[in-house]
């Protein structure tokens, strides 16, 4: 059995994946409600129901078989008062599209879906509450915030990409 994000990833077969790790090191919050929205590919691994405090979890996202495109979509989680979105794209064809990823804190009516993913992925300018990187060499790391509560994330720029995601208290 696999004991790392690195390893279940390694271990999909597929082309292009991307997998989402969350460590929710807050001692307050519980994220729940998962959902998803694929513009490209499927949900290979679904997220877990909940992450409460002190717990990490993971899904993986693939694309789809046989067919010419990459995995791209949102998972988005509620907590308090608010939803964290999760934007990504890793692409078939590089030479058309780069990877991309996002952090969104929004409001907790929001679904995910193609108007969500769409905004992230195109129209929304960096605040506290968004930011946005598109992975040339290197990974960016990107951090949003809201009240007292810090969310943190990289990802790697590979084929089989890997999102890691921190969630911390920052009193």
């Amino acid at each position: 059995m696999a004991s790392s994000i690195e390893e279940l990833v390694a271990n999909t077969d597929t082309t292009r994946c991307v997998a989402i790790e969350i460590r929710n090191n807050s001692k307050y919050i519980t994220l729940c409600r998962p959902s998803t929205f694929c513009e490209s590919g499927c949900v290979f691994t679904p997220p877990g129901p909940t992450i409460p405090p002190g717990k990490k979890d993971y899904c993986i996202f693939s694309k789809t078989p046989n067919a010419a495109c990459g995995s791209v979509g949102l998972l988005l989680y509620r907590f308090s008062n608010v939803s964290l979105a999760i934007m990504f794209s890793n692409p078939f064809d590089y030479l058309l599209y780069k990877i991309n990823y996002g952090l969104y804190i929004t409001d907790p009516s929001i679904e995910a879906g193609k108007p969500l993913f769409k905004s992230m992925y195109y129209d929304l300018a960096p605040t506290c509450y968004f930011q946005r990187a598109q992975l040339k060499r290197d990974s960016q790391a990107l951090v949003v915030t809201h009240e007292n509560l810090r969310v943190s994330a990289t990802m790697s720029n590979n084929k089989k990409a890997i999102i890691k995601i921190d969630i911390d208290d920052l009193s």
